[in-house]
């Protein structure tokens, strides 16, 4: 992640953005989007992530958030980010769908580049 990107004051909330690779709508099924939910209410609970706002959309989420001061905003999104990333994934193959694999083919390609 650039430096551009990462929350420097830990004191402070931010609006925060992020996306599935190439907008695909994984978020419209439930089940994954619970993923996304069970993970913001893990890291708040563990890791000191302070919620005031978050939206989740078919393809992207928002969230105004900010750190209880232990860890940044910047460290505890790139964990959520990255557990939630690799749930997904496993949810995805297991579903098995042709949507789904689409989807994993996408990634697999995002990935490697």
């Amino acid at each position: 992640m650039s430096e551009k990107y990462k929350t420097s004051e830990k004191e402070k909330a931010y609006f925060v953005t992020f996306t599935i690779v190439e907008w695909i709508k994984v978020l419209q099924d439930d089940s994954i989007k619970m993923i996304i939910v069970d993970a913001i209410k893990y890291y708040q609970k563990k890791r000191g992530l302070v919620i005031y706002a978050y939206c989740i959309m078919s393809n992207h989420v928002h969230l105004i958030a900010q750190s209880d001061g232990k860890d940044s905003l910047s460290e505890i999104l790139r964990d959520v980010k990255k557990f939630t990333s690799r749930a997904i994934t496993k949810k995805l193959k297991v579903k098995n769908s042709l949507d789904g694999n689409k989807a994993l083919d996408i990634f697999i390609n995002a990935g490697k580049n």
